[in-house]
Order: C-alpha cells, then structure tokens, then sequence
C-alpha cells in the first residue's frame, strides 16, 4: 500500500519545491530581523577568536561546556571573520539542516504530506523562531544529534553514535537525546545496533575527554562537570514552562491528538520527549533554549497525526483539515515571534557604544563587564577583556566558582577603567539596578562613574547599557 500523500516516492516533486519553499520563508523572515543582541554567544565567540589564536580553553580561559563549539566557532571565524553579522547565519543555517532532517527521517513510514507538516511546524514555532536570534551551543549540537538519529534510522549505528557524541561534546545535556535512542533500541531488541552506537558515542566523547584532560587537567573536568552539579534554579522552572505552553500550545496539542486515534506514538517520538522531561525536572537551572530540543519531536509527533488522518479521512477532506491546522499554528507562531521576539534584546546604538568604549578605554587597554555585550565591544573595537574573564554569568558567583569582591580587588590592581553593565533605571532615572551582577555595589560607589547610558529599548530584565568609567 502507498503512502498517503507518497505516491511519487523518491522523485522531486510537489513536496519537495514546498519544503524549498518553506525552509527560504524562514530564512528570509530570520534575515530580515537579524541584528546585534545581548547573548551568550556573544562570549563564545570571543572565546573562539582566543581559540583562533592559539588558546586553549579551561587552561587559558573559564568555558563551563564541552569544546566542541568553541572550537568550531574558531574554525567559522577564520573562514569569515569574528563579525555578529556572520555569526547570525548559523543558528538559522542549523535549523534549515534540521528541516532536512526531519523531512527525511521518517521517509519509509510518513507520507510526503505528513513529513512536510512536520518541518513547517518545527521551523515556525515561535521556539524555533525565538532561539535562532541568538548564536549559541544548542542549535550546532541539536543538528549533529538530529544528524546522528537519521544515521541509527539507517541503520548506521556507528555514525550515528559518533554524531550523538559530537553532538554532547557540543552541550553536554544532549546526552538526554543519546539516551532515550539507546533505550529505543534496546526496547526493539536491537541489540548489535545498541552496541555499535554505544561504541561510537565513548569513542568520539572519550578520546577528547582524555585528550583535554592532558591538555587542561583536572580543571577540564571541573569546567564541564563537576560545576553544574552546584548550579541553584536562575529563572524559576514554572515560568519557563509556562512560557513555552502559552507560546507553542499548538504544538502540544498535537500530543493530544493521540487521544482521537487511540493509538500510541511510535517510540523514537515518545522516548526522546519523556526523557527530556527527566531532564526538566531533575535539572536546576533550566533556560528556555533548552525547549528548541523537544521542540522536534513534538513536530515530528505532527507529522505522525497527519499521516494518522491520511488514513482516517482520505482525498480533500484530510488535505483540508490539515491544511486548516498547519496555516493556523504557522500563523500563531510568526504573528507572536513578530509581536513579542523579533525585536527583543537588540543593541540598537551598537556603533555608538563601540565609539565610545575605543574612546573611554585607548588602545590596548582591557576592558571588563557583563557577558551578553562586553565581550561583543571588546571584538568591534579591537580590545582585549580583562585577564581574559569572559563568562561573567552571576550563577558562576553565586555559587562560589568566583568571588566578586576578589574580583574586584584584581580590576583594582590592574588599573582597568572601562567596566560596561547593563542596568534597570528606575522611573525618572532617580537609581540604578543591575550593575551588582558584575561587581559589588561598593566598588562602583567608591571608584567609577556612569561615563556613558543608552536605552535598552526592549529587553527581558534591563533598559539601559552602562559604560562605568573607573579611576582608582
């Protein structure tokens, strides 16, 4: 029996000119909002120039992940330099190969209807939309796991757990996705299958733990490991969850849906989604990144109800139905991307800004501050970050990794100038909040002043970019 909707399997078709066409509108909707931001990647990028340069992280400077996207970073800036604008196009490149992934991964089980369902839902949730504004680890190590997942489907075991591997040494918390697929081979008794992508996953992750190991010491495994353990809840998990029902309800009602056919999603689909929320819920410090990975397999969960009512309702009347459901959760994603993401966290005086720190600072002196900007300045104007303290994040502070106040003894004695923060100023500009993620409020009393303000014109917790000018 045919496929629903598969009847020209393995040529290009229709199908095929609609997932073109689909993957280019995200693309293009991504490009046409894609500006400098506050992010993390923005200190993974300046890491990679370190990295470009001959440094080796854990050893040469603080990096609380696997290497893997530092260094591939470095390859990346190499190629086309460690500019914001370049660095923009990989989590949307990423995404666009994710698509291709899931077009094919259930190639011999779903319909072409039913598999297209599933790359339009994945690239238009407002997850997907939201995330890709920001260069960070998760969008790389998804790609190499989806990447690795389509190999096990092969049956290449190897390849696939090599990829798995490649994919944790990306961010360590995809060792989630390896393991719900071991455990999906092992329940379907594919037991060679299970060992081959065992071996393949400690080959790759075991030969560069060990080689980091030497290269690093223990310090390596402290970085990687061993830190998270400390880590205390950020942003309350509730929230987070909550934010991602409201956003992309559509996408969990596809769970629902399972209900109307009385049947059981396949577990390749179940198994990564349950062990995730393991992960959830075991885990204290959960940011809403971490939803771009069931965000997946809750697509691909679409996709199997399309293909559920291609076998319910046949012809017109299942195409309608889906037709119906797919332009209303595209639509709901892009209008809610547009109204509350697109323009969220953009550094909107980024030249200014970058003036002014070259001209505060003078050449070659470091410069120091908050994580999500600093390291981006330092980059456009040509400045080193002080001691190479690039991972500023308070949660590193907070539970005792760094010290504020030996911190800032040492800026003290190294006569650094330039501290840049972001700020909350309150109502009329009467006070200030937020500079104490940097450094302790004392310091800021006793040795610097607000050199230079800009408005955050819509950010998460902050409205202001403060450069501090400090004379000791």
């Amino acid at each position: 029996m045919k496929r629903a909707g598969d009847s020209a399997a393995g040529r290009i078709g229709l199908a095929e000119y609609a997932l073109v066409a689909v993957v280019a509108a995200f693309v293009l909707l991504k490009m046409a909002f894609s500006f400098p931001r506050f992010s993390d990647g923005n200190a993974y990028m300046y890491m990679a120039k370190l990295v470009a340069g001959g440094a080796v992280p854990y050893r040469d400077f603080f990096l609380a992940s696997p290497p893997l996207i530092v260094y591939a970073f470095a390859l990346f800036g190499k190629v086309f330099g460690f500019r914001w604008e370049y660095f923009n196009y990989l989590p949307v490149l990423f995404s666009a190969v994710d698509a291709l992934v899931i077009y094919l991964l259930f190639r011999n089980v779903f319909g072409k209807l039913a598999r297209l369902s599933a790359v339009a839902v994945y690239l238009f949730s407002f997850a997907v939309l939201a995330t890709t504004d920001f260069y960070s680890g998760i969008h790389m190590a998804l790609t190499l796991a989806l990447l690795g997942t389509l190999a096990i489907v092969r049956r290449w075991p190897l390849l696939g757990g090599a990829l798995l591997g490649l994919a944790v040494l990306g961010k360590l918390y995809m060792v989630v996705m390896f393991g719900a697929l071991v455990m999906y081979l092992l329940f379907r008794r594919k037991w060679s299958d299970g060992g081959k992508s065992l071996a393949g996953f400690l080959i790759v992750v075991g030969a560069t733990g060990l080689f980091f190991w030497w290269l690093a010491g223990q310090q390596f495994w402290q970085a990687v490991f061993f830190n998270h353990w400390y880590k205390v809840e950020g942003i309350p998990k509730w929230r987070v969850v909550k934010f991602f029902a409201l956003h992309d309800w559509w996408l969990l009602l596809g769970v629902l849906l399972m209900f109307v056919w009385r049947r059981w999603a396949p577990g390749i689909i179940l198994l990564p989604i349950l062990f995730w929320l393991v992960f959830i819920l075991a885990f204290s410090d959960i940011y809403y990144l971490y939803f771009k990975m069931p965000v997946v397999w809750l697509a691909l969960w679409w996709g199997w109800n399309v293909a559920q009512a291609g076998k319910r309702w046949r012809g017109l009347k299942a195409a309608g139905v889906v037709g119906v459901l797919l332009v209303a959760a595209v639509t709901t994603g892009v209008w809610q991307y547009l109204g509350q993401q697109a323009q969220a966290a953009v550094i909107t005086n980024m030249d200014d800004i970058v003036a002014s720190v070259e001209r505060l600072t003078g050449k070659g002196k470091p410069i120091y501050g908050d994580y999500t900007i600093t390291p981006l300045l330092a980059l456009e104007a040509g400045l080193p970050v002080f001691n190479n303290y690039i991972d500023v994040n308070p949660m590193y502070f907070d539970v005792g990794i760094f010290d504020y106040e030996e911190r800032a003894e040492e800026l003290k004695s190294a006569d650094v100038n330039t501290v840049i923060t972001r700020a909350l100023v309150l109502e009329g500009g009467r006070g200030w909040a937020g500079a104490e993620q940097v450094l302790p409020v004392e310091f800021f009393n006793s040795y610097c002043r607000v050199a230079r303000a800009w408005p955050i014109e819509q950010d998460y917790s902050y409205n202001a970019v403060v450069i501090w000018r400090c004379e000791y």
